[in-house]
This record gives structure tokens, sequence and C-alpha cells, in this order.
């Protein structure tokens, strides 16, 4: 027979009910959960960070003033290594606004000071030389370009085991139930 599990309450886990006898049993689990979610919202933030570096690195600003575009591909430059930089950090990544990375300059210039004071309030405090950079392009001078990790790909075999891991109960050994609920396990 199955043993019957609570689901719901967060998202793809599965806990046999039979191993929670109280609360005092729980919060360990509870908080390896957490933990585990601090560390996914972690690495999304890293990998939109990245993704947006890549994006503009990949791109090129085309100006009818050669001076003026090399201005503007410094300004473009000195972005991507801001969010390289915050990307590798070891501390929390900040989190960076708007949509993904191929729809992020659309969308970033596409913002007005008095409407979307906030936003570039946040873009100016947690990333200057990205704010800079949007600060002085308009959209008709950038030229997108191809990346280089744009082409069809199959998971790896260590990033699909994370996926899988990340949707797992966090392992709890039966000697820490028992030693929470006062069982014994068979």
């Amino acid at each position: 027979m199955r043993p019957r599990c609570v689901i719901g309450f967060m998202p793809n886990v599965r806990m046999p009910i039979g191993k929670i006898k109280d609360r005092r049993a729980l919060d360990p689990m509870i908080h390896e959960w957490e933990i585990a979610e601090a560390g996914r919202n972690q690495e999304q933030r890293r990998t939109a960070l990245l993704d947006l570096a890549n994006e503009l690195n990949a791109g090129r600003v085309k100006h009818r003033l050669d001076a003026r575009t090399q201005a503007l591909n410094g300004l473009r430059l000195e972005a991507v290594e801001e969010l390289r930089t915050e990307a590798a950090l070891p501390e929390p990544a900040k989190e960076l606004p708007g949509p993904n990375a191929s729809d992020w300059l659309h969308w970033a210039c596409s913002l007005h000071d008095a409407k979307d004071a906030s936003v570039l309030m946040t873009l100016s405090r947690d990333f200057a030389a990205v704010e800079r950079f949007i600060g002085a392009i308009e959209e008709r001078y950038w030229r997108p370009g191809q990346r280089v990790d744009e082409s069809p790909r199959q998971p790896s075999e260590p990033s699909a085991r994370a996926a899988e891991e990340s949707t797992r109960m966090p392992a709890v050994s039966e000697a820490h139930l028992a030693s929470e609920t006062g069982t014994v396990s068979q």
C-alpha cells in the first residue's frame, strides 16, 4: 500500500504523513524546503543577469556618427561587465526588473521617467551601468546579434539531474525523524 501524502501546500513536494507526528518534526523539513527554494530563486536571478549580459554582448549599437557609436558601445560593454560581475558575487544576486533578455532592451527603451520612476530608480541603484546604457541609447540604434548560447541543445546530464532534484523533497534521515518524533523506524 502506498503511503498517504500531503500535496499542495508546497508545489512539487510529497511528504509521507506517517513520518510526521508533530510540528517539531515538520519544522526541519520546512526549513530545508525554504533553503532549497531560496537557492532556486538565487539561481534564477543569476541566470537572468547572465542572459541579459549575453544578449547585450552579442548585439551592437550603430549610430550615424562613429564617435557616438563607440561611446554607446562602450556603455554597452560596461553594462555587460556589471551584469556578469553581479551574477558572480557570492551574496544573493539583485533582481533585474523587466522581461526576459530577448525582450529586455525594447522594454527598457520604452520606460518613461514619470510613469516608470520606481523601476528606473531600482535600475540606477542596483545596476548603474545598465541604467546609463539604456538612458543613452535609442532602440533604433540597436543591432541584435546571434547569441552564442542560442543553438538548440538537449539538457546536459548535470542540468537534467539538477532540475529533477529541485522538484524532489529534500532528504531527511530516518534517524532524524525518529529523534524528532520519538518513534523507532522499522
